[in-house]
């Protein structure tokens, strides 16, 4: 398995522990650690994970729904939904924020590595079938964009800020800002908002 680099949302300490040791013992890096609603809200826009293992059960009845739903419209992240919970009315609410995968509680080690394998998958079917190709955007381009043009249209997208996509891309602030003035000349958009929404009306 190709190593991955993870946050867990989980409210309980030894469970959180508990799948930190298998995330490292099967060559994975756990960026963070959350406890709590908030905490996890701050981890999603600081870092970048290949996955993150999100509890239904923050503490409240929907707090990790409400992080799904958010990772779903804004990050676009594969998370996997850990729950002690199997009741349909719970899953149907899963269910609609799209999650990659469910692992119940109690688990095993296997129980979660067959989770990421199988769940990885269906993303990155899923993701292929919707992403927004570059040919098509440019069809509606009124300057065809470059591929750096294109990849922060695409971090765009996912809600990562200035900052973020600067790190991400490996280049300067001032950098990030002269490309995101180009991409908007480029397809006559004025804000962040207007792209995102064109690049909908594309996909």
């Amino acid at each position: 398995m190709i190593p991955l680099q993870i946050i867990i949302v989980e409210d309980d300490a030894i469970i959180a522990q508990l799948i930190a040791q298998y995330m490292e013992e099967a060559g994975h890096k756990v960026l963070n650690i959350c406890h709590k609603y908030l905490t996890a809200l701050e981890a999603l826009k600081s870092f970048n994970p290949d996955l993150v293992f999100l509890d239904i059960n923050l503490g409240d009845e929907y707090g990790g729904l409400n992080i799904g739903k958010l990772i779903q419209t804004t990050y676009k992240y594969p998370f996997i939904y850990l729950t002690a919970h199997s009741d349909p009315d719970t899953l149907e609410k899963a269910k609609q924020t799209e999650p990659c995968g469910y692992v119940l509680k109690p688990f095993k080690a296997a129980d979660l590595y067959t989770a990421i394998t199988i769940g990885l998958f269906n993303f990155k079917q899923r993701k292929q079938s919707s992403e927004l190709k570059i040919e098509e955007l440019n069809k509606v381009a009124l300057d065809k964009v470059s591929q750096r043009e294109f990849e922060i249209i695409q971090d765009i997208s996912k809600g990562l800020t200035n900052s973020q996509i600067s790190k991400k891309q490996f280049i300067s602030l001032n950098t990030t800002k002269w490309h995101i003035q180009n991409i908007y000349s480029k397809l006559d958009v004025k804000n962040r908002t207007s792209l995102v929404k064109k690049i909908y009306e594309i996909n």
